[in-house]
């Protein structure tokens, strides 16, 4: 079976036909008796426009013999889509949608065909079959419209959320087309806009003037963004070395774009001249274009149905159900083969847009981290400033610099031998960027206080952290709050993304932060050692802010038998359902609020004097905050097993035990309590002030919401979590 086996049958059919009714004479059926004058001048009655309008005899044959092709194609794709898992994804249930409007379209055109050749003549506008022809045509054009749209759209989310991850709820989509789609079919029906048009179709009647021109305007925005889809794609990741699969599925793609783009380009050429014919120029020759807009439309559905079951992915189950269905002649061997390639295929879960977002992260997050670590090595290899050198303006400078392959090679002091084997096994490679570096010597002041505690070179290092990148590729959902987070290989440091509307006031506070962390370095305020922001020199210029920050749990995950996020609320601050019993192992997985805390540990118990300390000094950071204008901050609090940890480790580092956040529980052998301010960078700005306004509308004033103005959030946080868990 051919690429265009369907398409050559069809137009063979067409042909032959053509060839017999051309020797009859009826070829040709653009004349005068067939010209509909939309000028004005003329009122025509419904049995007149039955006789004008008529489907040209080339276009009934073709409304005929490709419909069934079509539709054969769209039903392929409908029983891949349900029968194989992997293709559910995005953007299968596009091309699932598609196949659908698609196998409505073509018995719209078929029936309409059979209609004519039967009847003589088009059916009336008011008759119940054109009328119910039109509304689910116009259903199913709107439908295809927005699809292709939301095809469009979504893909370039998910590849500019690349690093953070993109989830759309298809069963949304789904539902906003169908509303959208049945409300203009109901409201064009109901303005008597349906009937026929000067297509001789059941669609948009041909009495409304502005439908012409209304379609030009929805084509050529419809054409824009597909092909700034195309142009977009090109551009964001031209330099990029993707897997051989993951290139020919992007020049698929660009196909059915170019390809869905000139079919759509001559119906807007058609529908234009069309309407300037019957208005203006009035020659009964020019009608042609009602054919050529006929054959584009019926042609369309044909020619993307084949490209789709040529996708690279899904060709491998084309071919296995065409095989099931006797449809093609496959020996036992081959069928075997090719059962076990859709097996295999299935078990990858990943769709093509998928791997291709997967490519883009693990460069940018590869990308970054190299960058960073570089920066960090030079400016820690420079003589370091005591904290009276400093100043205010040090908050503000930055330094800007270009990240390409060239200057990491060139910079980076490892094994290149070993390193390039491994990056070609893990496809790890350099996007080339711009780096900005902001208040360098503040940041670094910074991480001189823990230069006893953390090797920052060490713990960034990028050969170390290779396992740690690819981990961090499956983080596309990102966070809570939907960014992204980077552990590094010995758990000291998190790379974590910052918005816009939180690097600003930081900068502008920076200094008085670096002045508290000098005078304050019991704080436990978790340290931010470094911030940057990245923008591409090629493609997007969304711009990715990052921070290097301590990581509060120090050690590795598996060893975690609690995790608390505690903000002194009780409104909503509850995870695990009342009444429901939980497993031990969920219980580690979760991040649980006030509520558990209260259920499953009361207090934290410690010496006296060490609980002593560690009030004074949250007390003390939470004021500091407040000072500040910080709200929203949360007390986030690892109960671990030591004693598993120990017996699984060769060497435990000493300086784990001798940070201000590591705290051993006096009741519990083994038992220690990691704890550190989190999430503190969050100002309490306009839409903090909205966001409070509206909980106490929907809450009232005395449900102590989380969100409250800076001084009451710090002192909620003293007496709610500091004096009574401690």
């Amino acid at each position: 079976m051919t690429r265009g086996s369907f398409a050559k049958n069809a137009l063979f059919l067409i042909s032959l036909s053509l060839l017999h009714n051309k020797a009859q004479g009826d070829f040709l059926d653009y004349n005068k008796d067939k010209f509909y004058d939309c000028s004005g001048g003329k009122n025509y009655t419904e049995e007149q426009e039955q006789d004008i309008l008529v489907l040209p005899y080339i276009d009934r044959i073709a409304f005929l013999i490709i419909p069934p092709f079509s539709m054969f194609i769209s039903l392929l794709v409908i029983i891949i889509f349900i029968r194989f898992n992997q293709t559910r994804s995005f953007p299968g249930y596009i091309s699932f949608a598609l196949a659908l409007t698609d196998m409505v379209l073509n018995i719209s055109y078929f029936s309409q065909a059979i209609y004519v050749f039967s009847e003589g003549n088009s059916p009336k506008s008011s008759d119940a079959f054109c009328q119910l022809t039109a509304a689910f045509g116009v259903i199913a054009l709107t439908c295809q419209y927005i699809y292709n749209l939301a095809f469009a759209v979504i893909f370039q989310i998910k590849i500019r959320r690349s690093l953070k991850g993109y989830t759309n709820k298809q069963y949304y989509l789904h539902a906003f087309v169908l509303v959208v789609s049945v409300v203009i079919s109901m409201v064009s029906m109901s303005l008597k806009q349906n009937g026929l048009n000067l297509f001789g179709l059941c669609s948009f009647s041909s009495s409304n003037k502005n439908t012409s021109f209304l379609n030009i305007i929805v084509l050529v925005a419809f054409n824009g963004i597909q092909w700034h889809t195309v142009y977009y794609l090109k551009k964001v990741v031209p330099n990029m070395q993707l897997r051989e699969n993951s290139i020919k599925i992007i020049n698929h793609y660009s196909l059915y774009v170019v390809m869905s783009s000139i079919t759509f380009m001559i119906f807007l050429i058609s529908d234009f001249i069309e309407s300037m014919n019957c208005g203006y120029i009035k020659e009964p020759d020019v009608n042609i274009f009602i054919t050529i807009g006929n054959l584009a439309r019926v042609f369309l559905p044909l020619f993307q149905g084949i490209i789709r079951l040529t996708d690279p992915e899904i060709r491998q189950y084309c071919l296995y159900i065409l095989a099931k269905m006797k449809m093609i002649s496959m020996d036992p061997e081959q069928l075997q083969q090719l059962e076990e390639r859709s097996r295999a295929q299935q078990m990858n879960q990943d769709s093509w847009v998928a791997e291709l977002s997967k490519d883009l992260r693990i460069s940018t997050v590869f990308t970054m981290l190299c960058s960073i670590y570089l920066d960090i090595l030079e400016e820690d290899q420079k003589n370091s400033l005591g904290f009276k050198k400093l100043c205010m303006e040090d908050s503000q400078e930055i330094i800007q610099r270009v990240i390409s392959n060239t200057v990491v090679n060139r910079r980076f002091k490892f094994d290149k031998w070993n390193f390039q084997k491994d990056n070609q096994r893990k496809q790890f490679q350099i996007v080339p960027i711009r780096m900005t570096t902001h208040s360098p010597i503040l940041f670094r002041h910074i991480r001189d206080l823990d230069i006893d505690v953390i090797d920052f070179s060490k713990s960034l290092d990028v050969m170390k952290n290779q396992d740690q990148l690819m981990q961090a590729v499956g983080q596309a959902d990102g966070g809570r709050s939907g960014e992204f987070f980077f552990f590094t290989h010995d758990n000291q440091l998190i790379l974590k993304t910052l918005k816009e509307e939180e690097l600003v006031p930081f900068k502008k506070n920076l200094y008085s932060y670096v002045e508290y962390m000098n005078q304050n370095q019991t704080s436990m305020i978790s340290k931010i050692y470094g911030m940057y922001s990245f923008e591409a020199i090629k493609g997007d210029n969304q711009r990715i802010n990052l921070l290097v920050m301590k990581n509060i749990l120090c050690i590795p995950r598996e060893y975690i038998l609690r995790t608390y996020d505690l903000k002194g609320s009780k409104l909503g601050r509850q995870v695990l359902v009342n009444g429901k019993d939980y497993e031990e192992a969920l219980l580690r997985k979760r991040v649980l609020k006030e509520n558990e805390f209260m259920k499953y540990e009361k207090k934290i118990y410690l010496q006296e004097k060490e609980s002593v300390l560690v009030k004074q000094i949250l007390e003390r950071d939470s004021q500091f905050l407040a000072k500040l204008q910080y709200v929203d901050y949360s007390l986030l609090i690892f109960k671990l097993d030591y004693k598993q940890f120990r017996l699984d480790q060769i060497q435990t580092s000493k300086q784990l035990f001798q940070s201000f956040n590591c705290m051993k529980d006096v009741r519990n052998n083994g038992i220690y309590y990691h704890i550190g301010i989190i999430d503190y960078l969050q100002e309490y700005n306009y839409k903090k002030k909205i966001e409070h306004k509206l909980k106490e509308v929907r809450y009232g004033i005395q449900a102590d919401a989380s969100i409250q103005e800076p001084n009451y959030y710090s002192q909620r946080f003293i007496e709610q979590i500091v004096k009574k868990i401690f």
